[in-house]
Protein backbone atom coordinates (compact mmCIF):
# COMPACT_ATOMS: atom_id res chain seq x y z
CA UNK A 1 0.00 0.00 0.00
CA UNK A 2 2.90 2.39 0.72
CA UNK A 3 3.69 2.47 -3.01
CA UNK A 4 0.16 3.68 -3.71
CA UNK A 5 0.13 6.30 -0.95
CA UNK A 6 1.45 9.16 -3.16
CA UNK A 7 -1.29 8.50 -5.72
CA UNK A 8 -3.90 8.40 -2.94
CA UNK A 9 -2.67 11.77 -1.63
CA UNK A 10 -2.93 13.28 -5.11
CA UNK A 11 -6.41 11.81 -5.55
CA UNK A 12 -7.50 13.20 -2.18
CA UNK A 13 -6.16 16.65 -3.06
CA UNK A 14 -7.97 16.69 -6.40
CA UNK A 15 -11.31 15.69 -4.84
CA UNK A 16 -10.97 18.43 -2.21
CA UNK A 17 -10.06 20.96 -4.91
CA UNK A 18 -13.07 19.97 -6.96
CA UNK A 19 -15.42 20.34 -3.98
CA UNK A 20 -13.89 23.75 -3.22
CA UNK A 21 -14.50 24.96 -6.78
CA UNK A 22 -18.18 24.07 -6.41
CA UNK A 23 -18.47 25.66 -2.96
CA UNK A 24 -17.07 29.03 -4.13
CA UNK A 25 -19.17 29.02 -7.29
CA UNK A 26 -16.35 28.54 -9.79
CA UNK A 27 -18.16 25.36 -10.84
CA UNK A 28 -21.93 25.55 -11.04
CA UNK A 29 -24.50 23.41 -9.23
CA UNK A 30 -27.85 23.28 -11.02
CA UNK A 31 -31.19 23.56 -9.21
CA UNK A 32 -34.13 21.28 -9.91
CA UNK A 33 -37.77 22.11 -9.11
CA UNK A 34 -38.75 20.48 -5.82
CA UNK A 35 -36.63 19.05 -3.00
CA UNK A 36 -33.47 17.11 -3.74
CA UNK A 37 -32.36 14.41 -1.30
CA UNK A 38 -28.97 12.85 -2.00
CA UNK A 39 -28.17 9.33 -0.80
CA UNK A 40 -24.46 8.61 -1.15
CA UNK A 41 -21.34 7.30 0.48
CA UNK A 42 -17.59 7.84 0.79
CA UNK A 43 -16.54 4.32 -0.09
CA UNK A 44 -16.49 2.55 -3.43
CA UNK A 45 -18.69 -0.51 -3.55
CA UNK A 46 -22.02 -1.24 -1.94
CA UNK A 47 -23.12 0.24 1.38
CA UNK A 48 -26.85 -0.30 0.92
CA UNK A 49 -27.86 2.82 -0.98
CA UNK A 50 -30.65 1.16 -2.98
CA UNK A 51 -32.65 -0.06 0.07
CA UNK A 52 -32.38 3.44 1.59
CA UNK A 53 -33.47 5.09 -1.66
CA UNK A 54 -36.48 2.78 -1.92
CA UNK A 55 -37.40 3.25 1.75
CA UNK A 56 -37.35 7.03 1.29
CA UNK A 57 -39.58 6.76 -1.77
CA UNK A 58 -42.04 4.49 0.05
CA UNK A 59 -42.19 6.92 2.98
CA UNK A 60 -42.77 9.88 0.65
CA UNK A 61 -45.47 8.03 -1.28
CA UNK A 62 -47.24 7.18 1.97
CA UNK A 63 -47.47 10.91 2.71
CA UNK A 64 -48.91 11.81 -0.68
CA UNK A 65 -45.71 13.08 -2.31
CA UNK A 66 -44.53 12.27 -5.83
CA UNK A 67 -40.85 11.26 -5.73
CA UNK A 68 -38.58 10.39 -8.63
CA UNK A 69 -35.22 8.62 -8.52
CA UNK A 70 -32.31 10.15 -10.39
CA UNK A 71 -29.46 7.69 -10.85
CA UNK A 72 -26.27 7.45 -12.86
CA UNK A 73 -26.76 3.86 -13.96
CA UNK A 74 -23.22 2.68 -13.28
CA UNK A 75 -21.92 0.48 -16.12
CA UNK A 76 -25.32 0.64 -17.80
CA UNK A 77 -23.88 1.03 -21.29
CA UNK A 78 -25.68 4.34 -21.90
CA UNK A 79 -23.70 7.07 -23.64
CA UNK A 80 -22.64 9.85 -21.28
CA UNK A 81 -25.07 12.38 -22.77
CA UNK A 82 -27.96 9.92 -23.12
CA UNK A 83 -30.69 8.95 -20.65
CA UNK A 84 -33.63 6.62 -20.14
CA UNK A 85 -36.61 6.42 -17.76
CA UNK A 86 -38.21 3.33 -16.23
CA UNK A 87 -41.70 3.25 -14.76
CA UNK A 88 -42.69 -0.07 -13.30
CA UNK A 89 -41.77 -2.81 -15.75
CA UNK A 90 -41.92 -0.44 -18.74
CA UNK A 91 -39.36 1.78 -20.40
CA UNK A 92 -41.17 5.12 -20.17
CA UNK A 93 -38.51 7.02 -22.12
CA UNK A 94 -36.04 4.96 -24.16
CA UNK A 95 -32.49 6.15 -24.87
CA UNK A 96 -32.17 8.67 -27.69
CA UNK A 97 -29.40 6.63 -29.26
CA UNK A 98 -29.78 3.06 -30.48
CA UNK A 99 -27.80 1.24 -27.85
CA UNK A 100 -28.39 -1.66 -25.50
CA UNK A 101 -28.02 -0.93 -21.83
CA UNK A 102 -28.36 -2.78 -18.53
CA UNK A 103 -29.43 -0.61 -15.60
CA UNK A 104 -29.79 -3.32 -12.96
CA UNK A 105 -30.47 -1.21 -9.88
CA UNK A 106 -32.77 1.14 -11.78
CA UNK A 107 -34.87 -1.77 -13.08
CA UNK A 108 -34.99 -3.28 -9.60
CA UNK A 109 -36.14 0.02 -8.07
CA UNK A 110 -38.75 0.57 -10.77
CA UNK A 111 -40.08 -2.98 -10.39
CA UNK A 112 -40.65 -2.51 -6.67
CA UNK A 113 -41.80 1.15 -6.82
CA UNK A 114 -44.19 0.81 -9.72
CA UNK A 115 -45.39 4.44 -9.72
CA UNK A 116 -41.99 6.11 -9.15
CA UNK A 117 -40.10 7.14 -12.31
CA UNK A 118 -36.46 6.05 -12.26
CA UNK A 119 -34.37 8.35 -14.44
CA UNK A 120 -31.04 6.95 -15.62
CA UNK A 121 -28.22 9.09 -17.00
CA UNK A 122 -24.60 9.92 -16.23
CA UNK A 123 -25.30 13.64 -16.71
CA UNK A 124 -28.15 13.62 -14.28
CA UNK A 125 -29.22 17.24 -14.62
CA UNK A 126 -29.58 16.80 -18.39
CA UNK A 127 -31.46 13.53 -17.80
CA UNK A 128 -33.83 15.34 -15.43
CA UNK A 129 -34.33 18.17 -17.92
CA UNK A 130 -35.21 15.69 -20.65
CA UNK A 131 -37.74 14.02 -18.35
CA UNK A 132 -39.32 17.39 -17.48
CA UNK A 133 -39.94 18.23 -21.15
CA UNK A 134 -42.84 15.77 -21.24
CA UNK A 135 -43.67 14.98 -17.59
CA UNK A 136 -44.63 17.04 -14.52
CA UNK A 137 -41.98 17.82 -11.96
CA UNK A 138 -41.86 15.46 -8.97
CA UNK A 139 -42.15 16.88 -5.48
CA UNK A 140 -38.88 15.18 -4.49
CA UNK A 141 -35.83 14.01 -6.39
CA UNK A 142 -33.91 11.17 -4.77
CA UNK A 143 -30.35 11.45 -6.03
CA UNK A 144 -29.04 7.89 -5.90
CA UNK A 145 -25.28 7.72 -5.23
CA UNK A 146 -25.19 11.49 -5.23
CA UNK A 147 -22.70 12.63 -2.60
CA UNK A 148 -19.95 13.25 -5.17
CA UNK A 149 -22.38 14.45 -7.86
CA UNK A 150 -22.02 18.14 -7.06
CA UNK A 151 -23.47 19.32 -10.39
CA UNK A 152 -26.93 19.16 -8.79
CA UNK A 153 -27.81 21.26 -5.76
CA UNK A 154 -29.31 19.21 -2.96
CA UNK A 155 -31.41 20.22 0.05
CA UNK A 156 -30.43 17.20 2.12
CA UNK A 157 -27.27 15.07 2.01
CA UNK A 158 -27.45 11.60 3.57
CA UNK A 159 -24.15 9.72 3.70
CA UNK A 160 -24.04 5.99 4.31
CA UNK A 161 -21.09 4.54 6.21
CA UNK A 162 -20.38 0.92 7.03
CA UNK A 163 -21.10 0.60 10.74
CA UNK A 164 -18.26 -1.87 11.27
CA UNK A 165 -15.53 -0.08 9.33
CA UNK A 166 -16.76 3.40 8.33
CA UNK A 167 -13.54 4.58 6.66
CA UNK A 168 -12.01 1.27 5.56
CA UNK A 169 -8.23 1.72 6.01
CA UNK A 170 -8.49 5.52 5.98
CA UNK A 171 -6.92 5.95 2.54
CA UNK A 172 -8.42 7.24 -0.67
CA UNK A 173 -8.26 5.40 -3.97
CA UNK A 174 -6.01 3.62 -5.01
CA UNK A 175 -4.44 2.88 -1.61
CA UNK A 176 -7.87 2.41 -0.02
CA UNK A 177 -11.57 2.41 -0.85
CA UNK A 178 -12.47 6.04 -0.10
CA UNK A 179 -13.73 8.25 -2.92
CA UNK A 180 -13.06 11.31 -0.79
CA UNK A 181 -11.27 11.94 2.51
CA UNK A 182 -13.39 11.89 5.66
CA UNK A 183 -13.21 15.71 5.77
CA UNK A 184 -15.78 15.69 2.92
CA UNK A 185 -18.42 14.81 5.51
CA UNK A 186 -18.66 18.49 6.37
CA UNK A 187 -20.96 18.74 3.34
CA UNK A 188 -23.35 16.13 4.78
CA UNK A 189 -26.41 16.62 6.99
CA UNK A 190 -26.87 13.10 8.42
CA UNK A 191 -24.83 9.89 8.64
CA UNK A 192 -26.63 6.58 8.19
CA UNK A 193 -24.72 3.64 9.66
CA UNK A 194 -25.53 0.64 7.49
CA UNK A 195 -25.06 -3.03 8.33
CA UNK A 196 -25.45 -2.15 12.00
CA UNK A 197 -25.79 -5.11 14.37
CA UNK A 198 -29.28 -5.62 15.82
CA UNK A 199 -27.81 -5.77 19.34
CA UNK A 200 -29.26 -2.69 21.14
CA UNK A 201 -26.07 -2.32 23.19
CA UNK A 202 -23.95 -1.84 20.07
CA UNK A 203 -22.19 1.52 19.80
CA UNK A 204 -20.72 3.21 16.73
CA UNK A 205 -16.92 3.08 16.24
CA UNK A 206 -14.95 5.75 18.10
CA UNK A 207 -13.61 7.01 14.77
CA UNK A 208 -17.00 8.70 14.32
CA UNK A 209 -16.95 10.54 17.67
CA UNK A 210 -15.20 13.59 16.22
CA UNK A 211 -17.75 14.08 13.43
CA UNK A 212 -20.46 16.53 14.63
CA UNK A 213 -23.35 15.09 12.60
CA UNK A 214 -26.51 13.20 13.62
CA UNK A 215 -25.88 9.48 13.25
CA UNK A 216 -28.61 6.92 12.68
CA UNK A 217 -28.38 3.16 12.95
CA UNK A 218 -29.74 1.14 10.04
CA UNK A 219 -30.31 -2.60 10.01
CA UNK A 220 -30.58 -4.55 6.76
CA UNK A 221 -32.32 -7.88 6.78
CA UNK A 222 -32.38 -10.53 4.07
CA UNK A 223 -35.92 -11.79 3.62
CA UNK A 224 -37.03 -15.33 2.79
CA UNK A 225 -36.42 -16.60 -0.73
CA UNK A 226 -38.95 -15.26 -3.21
CA UNK A 227 -39.59 -16.90 -6.57
CA UNK A 228 -39.60 -14.34 -9.39
CA UNK A 229 -39.38 -16.46 -12.54
CA UNK A 230 -39.56 -19.99 -13.92
CA UNK A 231 -41.97 -22.86 -13.42
CA UNK A 232 -43.23 -23.90 -9.98
CA UNK A 233 -41.21 -26.43 -8.06
CA UNK A 234 -41.94 -29.97 -9.09
CA UNK A 235 -42.44 -32.75 -6.51
CA UNK A 236 -39.14 -33.90 -5.13
CA UNK A 237 -37.35 -30.61 -5.86
CA UNK A 238 -36.64 -28.42 -2.84
CA UNK A 239 -35.99 -24.70 -2.61
CA UNK A 240 -33.38 -25.58 0.02
CA UNK A 241 -30.57 -26.31 -2.41
CA UNK A 242 -29.39 -25.08 -5.77
CA UNK A 243 -26.98 -22.78 -7.56
CA UNK A 244 -25.98 -19.32 -6.35
CA UNK A 245 -25.35 -16.55 -8.91
CA UNK A 246 -23.99 -13.21 -7.71
CA UNK A 247 -22.54 -10.04 -9.16
CA UNK A 248 -22.35 -7.82 -6.09
CA UNK A 249 -19.62 -6.09 -4.11
CA UNK A 250 -19.78 -8.31 -1.02
CA UNK A 251 -21.02 -11.80 -1.87
CA UNK A 252 -19.93 -13.16 1.52
CA UNK A 253 -22.97 -11.49 3.17
CA UNK A 254 -25.38 -13.40 0.94
CA UNK A 255 -23.43 -16.62 1.31
CA UNK A 256 -23.54 -16.33 5.10
CA UNK A 257 -27.28 -15.65 5.05
CA UNK A 258 -28.03 -18.71 2.92
CA UNK A 259 -25.87 -20.86 5.18
CA UNK A 260 -27.72 -19.59 8.25
CA UNK A 261 -31.01 -20.50 6.58
CA UNK A 262 -29.86 -24.03 5.86
CA UNK A 263 -29.65 -23.55 2.11
CA UNK A 264 -27.24 -25.95 0.43
CA UNK A 265 -25.24 -24.18 -2.31
CA UNK A 266 -24.44 -26.86 -4.89
CA UNK A 267 -22.47 -24.54 -7.21
CA UNK A 268 -21.62 -20.84 -7.35
CA UNK A 269 -21.16 -18.39 -10.22
CA UNK A 270 -19.62 -15.15 -8.93
CA UNK A 271 -18.66 -12.07 -10.95
CA UNK A 272 -17.67 -8.54 -9.95
CA UNK A 273 -20.08 -5.83 -8.85
CA UNK A 274 -22.30 -4.65 -11.74
CA UNK A 275 -20.58 -7.03 -14.15
CA UNK A 276 -22.61 -8.88 -16.74
CA UNK A 277 -23.20 -12.52 -15.79
CA UNK A 278 -21.97 -14.67 -18.71
CA UNK A 279 -25.02 -16.20 -20.37
CA UNK A 280 -23.36 -19.46 -21.52
CA UNK A 281 -22.11 -20.20 -17.99
CA UNK A 282 -25.57 -19.46 -16.63
CA UNK A 283 -27.22 -21.92 -19.02
CA UNK A 284 -24.66 -24.60 -18.18
CA UNK A 285 -25.33 -24.07 -14.49
CA UNK A 286 -29.08 -24.40 -15.09
CA UNK A 287 -28.54 -27.83 -16.64
CA UNK A 288 -26.84 -29.13 -13.50
CA UNK A 289 -28.90 -27.54 -10.70
CA UNK A 290 -32.64 -27.72 -9.94
CA UNK A 291 -32.99 -24.19 -8.52
CA UNK A 292 -31.13 -20.92 -9.00
CA UNK A 293 -30.79 -18.21 -6.32
CA UNK A 294 -29.57 -14.66 -6.92
CA UNK A 295 -30.12 -11.11 -5.63
CA UNK A 296 -32.81 -8.74 -6.83
CA UNK A 297 -30.18 -6.50 -8.38
CA UNK A 298 -28.56 -9.38 -10.28
CA UNK A 299 -31.92 -10.64 -11.54
CA UNK A 300 -32.94 -7.23 -12.85
CA UNK A 301 -29.63 -6.79 -14.67
CA UNK A 302 -30.74 -9.42 -17.20
CA UNK A 303 -34.25 -10.66 -16.35
CA UNK A 304 -34.83 -11.97 -19.88
CA UNK A 305 -31.77 -14.23 -19.59
CA UNK A 306 -32.86 -15.62 -16.22
CA UNK A 307 -36.39 -16.21 -17.50
CA UNK A 308 -35.05 -18.10 -20.52
CA UNK A 309 -33.51 -20.76 -18.27
CA UNK A 310 -36.90 -22.41 -17.64
CA UNK A 311 -35.76 -23.02 -14.08
CA UNK A 312 -37.23 -21.84 -10.75
CA UNK A 313 -35.46 -18.54 -10.04
CA UNK A 314 -35.45 -17.22 -6.49
CA UNK A 315 -34.17 -13.88 -5.20
CA UNK A 316 -33.19 -12.78 -1.70
CA UNK A 317 -35.08 -9.55 -0.93
CA UNK A 318 -33.05 -7.03 1.06
CA UNK A 319 -35.12 -4.90 3.42
CA UNK A 320 -34.25 -1.91 5.56
CA UNK A 321 -35.22 -1.71 9.23
CA UNK A 322 -35.09 1.73 10.80
CA UNK A 323 -33.55 1.13 14.21
CA UNK A 324 -35.15 3.98 16.14
CA UNK A 325 -38.73 4.68 17.17
CA UNK A 326 -38.69 7.77 14.93
CA UNK A 327 -39.68 7.13 11.34
CA UNK A 328 -37.29 7.76 8.50
CA UNK A 329 -38.94 10.94 7.30
CA UNK A 330 -39.80 12.49 10.66
CA UNK A 331 -36.09 13.08 11.20
CA UNK A 332 -35.90 14.89 7.86
CA UNK A 333 -39.29 16.64 7.99
CA UNK A 334 -37.88 20.17 7.51
CA UNK A 335 -36.76 19.00 4.07
CA UNK A 336 -39.90 17.13 3.06
CA UNK A 337 -42.76 19.52 3.76
CA UNK A 338 -44.75 20.74 0.77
Amino acid sequence: MRYLAPLAIIFSFLTRLRALLFSVGFKRSHHLPGFVISVGNLEVGGTGKSPVVMALCEALLARGFRPAILTRGYRSGLKAEDSAVYLGSSLLMPPQQNTSFHADEARMQAARLTNVPVIVGARRFLAAQRYLTSHPAPTHWILDDGFQHLQIHRDLDLVLLDAQRPFDNGWCIPAGRLREPRSALKRAHHILLTRSPSDPSWRAPKSLDSIPLPKHKLIFEDGPLLQVAGPPLVPGVSAREGALVLGIARPERVQAHLKSQGFNVLESLLVGDHQEIPEPALHQLAQRCPVLVTTEKDFWRSPEVFRSLNLPIFVIPLRLHWASATSLLEIFMPFTSQ
